[in-house]
């Protein structure tokens, strides 16, 4: 996999949520009242990626712990591993190129 950093960013994302991309939430049928989207959070850098780049992974580099499993990032099979994010994070988001 092709993969470069395209920016590291804090984000605050509502207690409890999913951090997603595009349409992840429903392939996983995630309620759409628990989702908050990477574009809306960052418009900015999402609309300097290329329609054939995909958010590959986030690397989260502080987290607070709950009750549920927390597994990290998006993979390119577009099978989601949703992030609950409880507090404001510093991730690293990375791009990787699609095939």
């Amino acid at each position: 996999m092709n993969r470069t950093i395209i920016g590291n960013v804090a984000i605050q994302v509502n207690p409890r949520r999913v951090l997603t991309r595009y349409g992840y939430g429903r392939k996983a049928i995630i309620p759409q009242s628990e989702l908050d989207s990477i574009d809306e959070l960052m418009p900015q850098m999402m609309a300097s990626v290329e329609p054939q780049i995909a958010i590959a992974h986030l690397e989260v580099l502080k987290i607070e712990p709950t009750s549920l499993q927390l597994e990290t990032g998006l993979k390119i099979d577009s099978k989601i591993l949703p992030e609950i994010f409880t507090e404001a994070k510093m991730a690293s988001i990375y791009a990787a190129t699609i095939g």
